[in-house]
């Protein structure tokens, strides 16, 4: 597994960049949600390639506000393994893998920022470009809708075209606002659209790409909110997962991967600890019992 120490990567550099005087406050350039590519467009790409002929794309977008106290620290010195532990147990011969912070648009400097898909150790410089801003509009809803409104219009697949599709995965604790507000994506990304899009139409539309599953982790402001609760249930089913333990992050996705791509549940177990297995297999309990993924189990939760 990869780790700050093992490739002696600063995950925090933007961040500390910021603090102590020698950035500007806000998304750095290279995860600037508006920036085009070297054709003009504004769009994040995830394509097949000699090397990488089956490409699976995999968005990790983590609030970066202040209701999720340490947890954002926890995700950017974890998430840094995600692929190489697809890659190690063979659930992915072919990730391709992007980060994305999302904060809000009304109060942040950096509401949204994006990455771009990598399938190498290029992904370390992306997740230390996060900024950590700590902030949010303190109403119980932060800018989801926008990061969704993006990953619905802004990535283009090779997975698509084969009828597969990618994995995104929401980690936050508030709920997202009601509706991807038309000036801010304007403000934001830079696209013209008629009228705001309720959040509900916005999801569906990321849909057709994505598996789409929100991850509450606890240690944040919003754990134990009923209402919270209600409405990410409402929004994504059994596709919402309650994380007791954020430092296992990395394996409860490469699990749902796994699961995803037809591996029984008793076969990951195999490579976890007894502390990951429990906190995993309770956190994916609501979604294998619903669908019926992970195939028969030995294992009580």
């Amino acid at each position: 597994m990869r780790s700050v120490k093992d490739h002696n990567q600063d995950y925090f550099s933007h961040t500390a960049s910021v603090l102590s005087g020698d950035a500007k406050a806000g998304v750095h350039a290279l995860l600037d949600p508006a920036r085009p590519n070297t054709a003009g467009k504004i769009v994040r790409e995830s394509f097949d390639s000699p090397d990488h002929p089956t490409s699976v794309p995999i968005c990790c977008a983590f609030d970066t506000t202040g209701s999720m106290c340490k947890v954002p620290r926890i995700f950017v010195e974890k998430l840094g393994a995600l692929m190489d532990q697809l890659r190690n147990q063979k659930y992915v011969e072919h990730p391709h893998v992007m980060f994305a912070g999302i904060g809000d648009e009304y109060s942040d400097r950096a509401p949204l920022q994006v990455g771009q898909f990598e399938a190498d150790n290029r992904l370390d410089e992306s997740l230390s470009k996060i900024f950590l801003e700590g902030g949010g509009g303190g109403t119980g809803e932060e800018s989801y809708s926008l990061a969704l409104y993006f990953m619905a219009r802004h990535i283009d697949m090779s997975a698509t075209k084969r009828g597969k599709k990618g994995y995104l995965f929401i980690l936050g604790d508030e709920m997202p606002y009601r509706r991807v507000d038309a000036r801010t994506v304007k403000e934001v990304i830079g696209d013209d659209i008629k009228a705001d899009i309720p959040t509900e139409d916005i999801i569906e539309e990321a849909r057709k790409k994505f598996n789409i599953f929100w991850v509450m982790p606890s240690g944040t402001d919003h754990w134990e909110d009923k209402k919270t609760i209600s409405q990410l249930k409402r929004h994504f089913g059994d596709h919402y997962l309650r994380l007791e333990d954020p430092s296992v992050i990395t394996e409860l996705l490469t699990a749902v991967i796994a699961v995803e791509e037809g591996h029984p549940m008793d076969e990951v177990c195999l490579t976890l600890t007894t502390a990951q297995q429990n906190t995993i297999r309770k956190t994916m309990e609501p979604y294998l019992r619903e669908t019926g993924k992970g195939g028969p189990t030995t294992l009580d939760f």
